[in-house]
């Protein structure tokens, strides 16, 4: 399987979205430029893991979420807790 990146990385007027290294969209709030990338990541065109990462101070880029497209986290089987039991 595939991997998309969808990196979160600062700018001079806020924070700028990266798609495989290609720019999508900007955004004046981290918040903002947050929920595109988790929107992007759900949506059900992408059969491929989308990979959203962010811009640390040192530069360097860190997952911040579980690489599952909404179709794939749709078909895998739910876990139980066992803290329910």
């Amino acid at each position: 399987m595939n991997e998309i990146y969808f990196d979160i990385v600062a700018h001079s007027s806020g924070w700028t979205c990266l798609v495989n290294g290609r720019q999508f969209a900007r955004f004046p709030s981290f918040h903002q430029a947050e929920s595109e990338g988790r929107r992007f990541a759900a949506s059900p065109r992408h059969r491929d893991a989308v990979v959203v990462r962010r811009q640390e101070a040192c530069g360097r880029l860190k997952r911040i979420d579980d690489g599952l497209s909404a179709h794939q986290a749709a078909h895998q089987a739910p876990t139980r807790s066992m803290a329910a039991d």
